[in-house]
């Protein structure tokens, strides 16, 4: 019955991480990850077990028993990432009962739970949640490093102005991607080492070291390669910059890997969790498990369940139901025609609140989103269209009018569009991306609004300004004091430029 129980509430959880693997929106690469971690559990599940202690199989039914807190958290406030996170101890508690770390080929069921974990959009979630801080420390970073080599290199923020260039440091150079590889080769090798707890803690922050000086490395490569060109070589074009980036990780994965060589196999058979040390202080550590779970307990536990996964969820970060967005009936010669919007779309509006409006203006099409909860709500163009089977490529961002994210979409029939998004709050902060929107909303919370164009691909740069610019005065945006934020790519511009 308890095994049941565990099953019933790990089923939503268990689909939604599949889920994640296989819609493209998720841009996920967590099956992969979930590859490695299978290939290891194999390896040490196919050596013979050496000892079968007690105490492991006791705190694995704590463990077990603990997560339906987890579930019932992730089940009432409607965030799945909660209830995934329950996974995490599900696959430390079951380690402990197979016994990983009491194999003729040992691992660490701590750490391979964590390197579970990072089958989860990790990327995503940093990127939405804390990309903006560590977008400001590798820039930081960088500008400092840039600066003593060169007197004439000034920075300003995410702004690092060169002689005679301006480049700037936007949000997808945050770091968001080397924390997570890094974090997956630090969990692989640590599930090897079985560290103690102050090895475990030192490699932690080695790998936050690693992973903050890969991506200030990158940033000035990239600016030094601006500074110093290499004849036919762009830094910023791929496959070079795709390069550099591969390169400036090397240098954090070969600290990773010294480290894992100094400590070598400890041997560390115990991993004990401080919360659970007075639960089993009294207990025999040597006796092994033998005794099934009270039928008692097992039936509470299972009412329990039962009671968790039919729970009514009210999300914790919705948003009130809003109007729908105005959005100009004629703009720009144009007459528009409202575009229903899909039913899934309208679903997800009634639940979690928000509002959103569809318009086609001929070739051009326009969406506004309004929330009071962009962390729900507001998500980059790239995300949604690659789930409806469209290729996407970030291009940069200017600011010409108004902060703005561009995209090149290409959707299955072959056709390529210009898709460009802006997201400005109720007091007139403006940005390019999600999360430097969430950032901002997480110390002043207020409404926010995603105003997202699409246009063919090959329309003109001054028909698409003066289209903006028809926009932004229809939605009277023009009259809000705009106060630009840090955006846009480390990319070239002209000197003096607006962008």
């Amino acid at each position: 019955m308890l095994a049941l129980s565990i099953s019933i509430l790990a089923i939503d959880p268990v689909r939604w991480l599949i889920n994640t693997w296989l819609d493209p929106s998720y841009d996920s690469d967590g099956l992969w990850v979930f590859l490695v971690f299978s290939l290891l559990l194999l390896w040490s599940l196919t050596s013979p077990r050496k000892e079968v202690l007690g105490r492991y199989q006791r705190r694995a039914l704590m463990l077990l028993a603990t997560t339906a807190m987890l579930r019932l958290a992730g089940q009432v406030l409607a965030i799945h990432i909660l209830s995934a996170l329950a996974l995490v101890v599900d696959v430390y508690a079951l380690g402990l009962i197979l016994g990983l770390q009491q194999r003729q080929r040992p691992l660490s069921p701590l750490w391979m739970a964590l390197l579970f974990a990072c089958s989860l959009p990790l990327e995503r979630i940093l990127q939405r949640t804390l990309g903006y801080g560590l977008q400001q420390l590798s820039a930081e970073t960088s500008c400092s490093l840039l600066t003593s080599l060169d007197a004439g290199i000034s920075c300003q923020g995410t702004r690092i102005q060169l002689p005679t260039e301006s480049l700037l440091i936007d949000l997808p150079c945050s770091g968001a991607s080397a924390l997570v590889l890094m974090t997956i080769l630090l969990c692989a090798l640590m599930a090897f080492a079985r560290p103690s707890r102050r090895q475990g803690m030192a490699a932690v922050w080695i790998m936050l070291s690693a992973a903050w000086i890969s991506n200030s490395l990158r940033i000035l490569i990239l600016a030094l390669g601006v500074l110093y060109p290499v004849p036919n070589v762009d830094l910023m074009q791929q496959p070079w910059h795709e390069l550099v980036g591969l390169f400036s990780l090397l240098p954090g994965f070969a600290l990773l890997i010294f480290y894992f060589l100094l400590i070598g196999r400890t041997g560390q058979h115990q991993e004990p969790i401080t919360a659970l040390k007075p639960m089993l202080q009294n207990q025999s550590s040597n006796t092994a498990y033998s005794h099934s779970p009270p039928i008692f307990g097992a039936m509470a536990f299972f009412l329990l369940v039962l009671l968790i996964v039919s729970l009514t969820p009210h999300p914790v970060d919705s948003s009130e139901v809003l109007d729908t967005p105005y959005a100009p009936r004629f703009l720009a010669g144009e007459v528009g025609q409202v575009v229903p919007l899909l039913d899934k779309e309208r679903h997800y509006f009634e639940r979690f609140g928000g509002a959103a409006i569809k318009m086609q203006y001929a070739e051009r099409s326009l969406l506004i989103t309004q929330t009071q909860s962009p962390l729900r709500h507001l998500h980059a163009p790239d995300e949604c269209l690659r789930g409806l089977g469209f290729s996407v490529n970030y291009i940069g961002s200017h600011a010409s009018l108004l902060p703005t994210a561009v995209y090149r979409a290409q959707s299955p029939d072959g056709r390529v569009w210009r898709v460009s998004v802006s997201f400005i709050s109720s007091s007139g902060k403006t940005t390019t991306h999600v999360g430097e929107a969430v950032w901002h909303w997480f110390q002043s919370p207020e409404s926010w609004m995603a105003i997202q164009r699409i246009a063919p691909w090959n329309s003109p740069t001054n028909e698409n300004q003066d289209w903006d610019q028809h926009l932004f005065a229809a939605l009277d945006i023009h009259s809000i004091a705009i106060k630009p934020l840090h955006i846009a790519l480390l990319s070239l511009n002209p000197k003096g430029s607006d962008t």
